[in-house]
């Protein structure tokens, strides 16, 4: 959806519906050349105005959008430097107009700029089709894509965004393109660790899992030792993995697998159980997430990470670093006990005033095949 952005916003936002209609028109018939339904076209604006970013602070009135090449995706911004002093010297301002990669536009504030320009603002489109699944060591995204920029098609390398693949579940992956600009770019994939052999997610079975689990579960049906229909549970060496010791409490969410969550009560720890690995490079995702309406003045949240008993996390601060979005802590090199068992244990920290939880628990790692038991001959 486009987005309008306005210098006077609050005011545009706060007009009645009508009224906003009435002024809008004009411009919808200088800058749309089709039929459109207008009072469905302002409902969508309207809400949608935002403040223009770096705009000179006299600018204070918006005129028109003029449009250059409304086809291609030129257009020019015209508003009033409003003098109040001196009325007779209120200037016009002319803005160019930049046609984003997310379906908003900007407005530049450029003091010296000629109509060429424009061609270089004119939108890039991204024409390589990107995965809608992508490995958290971004192993499967494209290093070169092809991009349709100024009118012409050309293939430029991508830089992706580590930080964007941080977290597993739906995420926005961002990347810049290294030919044109460092452009920014940005697809909507299911961000999976690659070779995930255990996902512990907590959701409550009165409720339908949430559809980013089902996508990573999906993703990822190669190399489970788990039943992906078994989120979670108390462990049982025939299902494999489970939460042993104190329960908890699950919360009542399955917005997302962070919002989803199992929480202990006072000083307990949430500890799991994962067995059957017999590698020796593992990693373990914690998945974190703190509503806001849980965090409480005067007290903190804070966990200590121990796996197979050694702590590797101290004092992880809930309120700071996960609450009203998700986090996830990875824990690189790990090897299992002696038994193929590893423990992943979120205790209480000396430190907190509040009781630890967790979203989810992943194991990832190599998956090896057994080795073929040796031919025994009989001699005749």
């Amino acid at each position: 959806p486009l987005k309008l952005r306005a210098i006077n916003a609050a005011y545009i936002r706060a007009l009645p519906a009508e009224e906003f209609r009435r002024l809008a028109d004009p411009f919808i018939d200088s800058a749309v050349h089709c039929s459109i339904d207008r009072d469905l076209l302002c409902a969508n604006l309207q809400p949608r105005c935002e403040v223009l970013e770096d705009i000179p602070p006299q600018l204070d009135f918006f005129d028109a959008v003029l449009p250059i090449d409304a086809e291609a995706g030129k257009f020019i911004y015209m508003g009033d430097r409003w003098n109040g002093d001196n009325l007779t010297d209120s200037r016009t301002v002319w803005l160019p107009i930049q046609m984003n990669t997310d379906n908003t536009v900007s407005v530049l504030g450029e003091q010296d700029w000629t109509l060429d320009r424009l061609d270089q603002l004119l939108p890039t489109t991204v024409n390589t089709e990107l995965p809608d699944v992508v490995w958290s060591d971004g192993s499967n995204l494209p290093t070169e894509v092809s991009v349709t920029t100024q009118g012409k098609t050309i293939t430029s390398k991508v830089e992706w965004n580590a930080d964007s693949l941080k977290n597993p579940g739906t995420a926005a992956v961002t990347g810049k393109l290294t030919n044109c600009n460092d452009l920014e770019i940005s697809t909507t994939a299911t961000v999976v660790p690659k070779n995930l052999l255990y996902f512990a997610n907590p959701q409550k079975e009165s409720l339908a899992l949430s559809s980013d689990y089902i996508a990573i579960m999906n993703a990822s049906a190669d190399t489970l030792k788990q039943d992906p229909a078994v989120n979670d549970g108390a462990y049982s060496a025939e299902a494999g993995f489970g939460y042993t010791g104190t329960a908890g409490t699950l919360r009542n969410s399955n917005a997302s697998i962070y919002e989803s969550m199992r929480y202990a009560s006072g000083t307990n720890s949430i500890t799991y159980r994962f067995d059957n690995l017999t590698g020796e490079d593992y990693t373990v995702y914690v998945g974190m997430f703190n509503p806001t309406g849980w965090v409480e003045s005067g007290k903190t949240r804070l966990a200590d990470i121990k796996i197979n008993g050694e702590t590797l996390q101290t004092g992880y601060n809930y309120y700071t670093s996960c609450t009203g979005k998700g986090d996830t802590l990875a824990f690189t090199g790990l090897k299992s006990d002696a038994d193929g068992v590893l423990t992943v244990e979120v205790a209480a920290n000396a430190n907190t005033t509040s009781a630890v939880q967790v979203s989810f628990i992943m194991v990832s790692g190599e998956v090896k095949t057994p080795e073929p038991a040796p031919e025994t001959k009989t001699e005749v």
